[in-house]
């Protein structure tokens, strides 16, 4: 009843005596341990854990909804952090209220920047330096936090419309 052992006499003896046995024994504790792994990821409940799971099992069953729950509680922990800047608000392009909203996002940061939005959509999108996304949001309340070269800012949008904006870091030296 030991998932290493079981794999061990697999890799070792692949034709052995025992094999089907093995096999059928090997595929009930791996799916034990997924079970309590997932208990234990939701038990802790922080991005980190969640995508070590998400990495140990990449085929599990409610794959969609933790990569969501990854998003999510990565927002909460950048918004959370002490180091975490304020993030400047968009730029509204049109007036009219609509059930969804389209951001656009030019990436001048000289890095790889990551946004992510937690509300009534959750996403991320990673945008190459230079370039620029546009996403489509159901309108509502974001919490919202972007990442770019180990610098993290985060703020909250209400979104209904059509939005655009310039990510840029500035560097000071005193």
């Amino acid at each position: 009843n030991d998932i290493s052992l079981a794999k061990n006499y697999i890799n070792k003896y692949p034709k052995g005596k025992h094999i089907y046995k093995v096999k059928k024994i090997y595929k009930k504790l791996k799916k034990q341990k997924e079970k309590e792994d997932y208990a234990e990821a939701k038990r802790i409940n922080t991005s980190d854990v969640w995508q070590k799971f998400l990495n140990n099992y990449p085929n599990h069953w409610d794959r969609k909804n933790i990569k969501k729950r990854i998003i999510s509680l990565k927002v909460d922990e950048i918004m959370q952090s002490n180091e975490t800047g304020n993030l400047p608000s968009f730029s509204k392009t049109n007036y009219g209220h609509s059930a969804i909203s389209t951001v656009t996002i030019h990436n001048d940061t000289g890095y790889e920047l990551t946004v992510r939005y937690s509300g009534p959509s959750i996403k991320e999108i990673v945008i190459p330096k230079g370039k620029y996304k546009t996403t489509r949001l159901k309108s509502g309340s974001y919490k919202i936090a972007a990442s770019a070269g180990g610098l993290n800012y985060a703020g909250t949008e209400d979104l209904s419309g059509n939005y655009t904006s310039k990510y840029y870091i500035v560097t000071t030296r005193y």
